[in-house]
């Protein structure tokens, strides 16, 4: 595991970490079948990410997770709770929601010119 950076996102300092997949899977308790290409703890100001070899790949998760981490810190994960019938429910919703936009956010800030930072920096 690597810390990265750490990243001001709303008023929480969040850790960004590289992690193998075999350590998200010890961090992580994950249902059969899924596979985790990250994760974020915004109570815990941690996200972590697996490095398999495709810097797009790793951008992409690199966003999604801090969508993740907005959403606990706008208050929109308190959105989903309110519209769903139960927690796993607001679970997939804001899922879907970060799915969706996270690659399309993500092609556009770059078409903006935006730059992505380097996720991996020196070893």
């Amino acid at each position: 595991m690597r810390k990265l950076r750490v990243v001001q996102i709303g008023s929480l300092d969040v850790s960004i970490f590289l992690v193998t997949r075999k350590e998200l899977e010890a961090l992580v308790p994950t249902k059969k079948d899924e596979c985790l290409y990250g994760y974020s703890d915004p109570l815990n100001g941690k996200i972590y990410l697996v490095d398999e070899g495709h810097i797009t790949s790793l951008e992409d998760t690199y966003l999604h997770e801090i969508i993740h981490v907005l959403m606990e810190v706008s208050g929109l994960r308190g959105v989903f709770r309110a519209l769903a019938k139960s927690e796993s429910d607001a679970e997939t919703l804001e899922e879907s929601v970060v799915r969706g936009l996270a690659p399309v956010l993500l092609r556009t800030l770059k078409n903006a010119g935006f730059k992505t930072p380097s996720l991996r920096g020196r070893k």
